[in-house]
């Protein structure tokens, strides 16, 4: 008898697995802090992925760098961590890394690899009455040129970059100073900024009075990134579309140097917003991918997703490597240089990384 409930018990243990790895609990660095967008992004796929990973013999575990606002646990990712196949990272900031060179120790988004990943988009906010000249926030922790520039060409309309650097002086006054995001939203709350920036689930809770008062509006939505077609527009608000909405203003679509810019910036932004990724030749790979397609194969669990995160389309294993790969091939020199220019006139000190050269 004994034998036979040994016999058992190891059979159930063997299909307890769908592979034969090891068991493993892998560590998910998170760049940034617990309280942040990118946190609570992490918090709620990780949520639903244990429920699957666990099928493979596996679990994760979150763990928060936010110093140097995230740099330095991108740093550990490259460094401390380079040979470790069970630390996975959630990035930031790859736009900081196209125009800076200083302090990444090695650091190279570009030769990681992408397990999965959220084509997010982002939604410009406006309050319903504006000054003659409307403040906007630039810095604060988060990538906020990239919507001053949409911003001013909203604003400017058709010019050629000569022009529109000179208009985007003139139309808008840019405040700066706060060390995150919270602050930002507050002054805008509070009526101390009346454009400003954010995600779906802060349209859903942060804005949510305002917008249900008529305060405020969503001025436009910058889209999100397409593997085939560059930007489409944002399956959470496609009536506001930025092209649909310059085009309704303007009568004509966007073009131009700056809005080049503006677009590949915002492919960066919605691509690489909300990924992770782990080192090349991970022997832990196709357990990681291959569970998060379960998860969002299952109803129950991309309910919950959807609600906490939008209905943004996911990319998993070579499809996220696809899209990568076409983002970054998308960047050109002109474009690039051009880039560097117009973040420079915000105040920014760009240089190109020359890793991209």
């Amino acid at each position: 008898m004994k034998r036979l409930i040994m016999a058992v018990l190891i059979s159930a243990s063997l299909t307890t697995f769908t592979t034969t790895a090891h068991s493993e609990n892998f560590n998910y660095i998170v760049a940034g802090s617990v309280s942040g967008g990118h946190a609570k992004w992490a918090q709620q796929v990780t949520k639903q992925w244990n429920k699957f990973l666990k099928n493979y013999g596996h679990t994760i575990s979150l763990r928060y760098i936010k110093q140097q606002r995230g740099k330095r646990g991108m740093v550990e990712f490259a460094t401390t961590y380079k040979d470790n196949p069970k630390v996975l990272l959630q990035p930031r900031g790859v736009i900081s890394w196209v125009m800076s060179s200083d302090g990444w120790k090695g650091y190279n988004p570009k030769k990681y690899i992408p397990i999965a990943g959220q084509l997010n988009g982002t939604f410009v906010f406006i309050k319903t009455k504006l000054p003659d000249i409307p403040a906007i926030n630039i810095g604060g922790g988060s990538e906020t040129i990239v919507d001053a520039m949409a911003a001013v060409l909203m604003l400017c309309g058709p010019m050629d970059l000569t022009e529109i650097l000179q208009c985007q002086k003139e139309k808008l006054r840019y405040i700066r100073g706060w060390k995150g995001s919270g602050q930002r939203r507050k002054a805008y709350l509070s009526g101390d900024i009346q454009i400003t920036r954010d995600g779906f689930a802060h349209m859903k809770k942060t804005f949510k009075d305002e917008l249900k008062s008529g305060k405020t509006k969503v001025w436009f939505s910058h889209g999100i990134a397409d593997e085939e077609l560059g930007i489409i527009q944002d399956p959470n608000s496609p009536n506001t579309f930025f092209d649909k909405v310059y085009y309704k203003k303007w009568n004509k679509l966007p073009s131009g140097e700056y809005f080049d810019v503006y677009r590949q910036t915002i492919k960066f932004r919605s691509g690489f917003s909300k990924y992770l990724m782990v080192h090349a030749n991970n022997p832990y790979y196709e357990d990681l991918v291959n569970s998060f397609k379960d998860m969002i194969k299952d109803k129950d669990a991309k309910k919950v997703l959807d609600k906490k995160l939008g209905y943004s389309p996911w990319m998993v294993g070579s499809a996220a490597e696809k899209t990568h790969t076409r983002i970054w091939d998308s960047l050109d020199k002109i474009n690039l240089k051009n880039m560097e220019t117009i973040r420079r006139s915000f105040g920014e000190n760009s240089n190109i990384n020359p890793k991209l050269n």
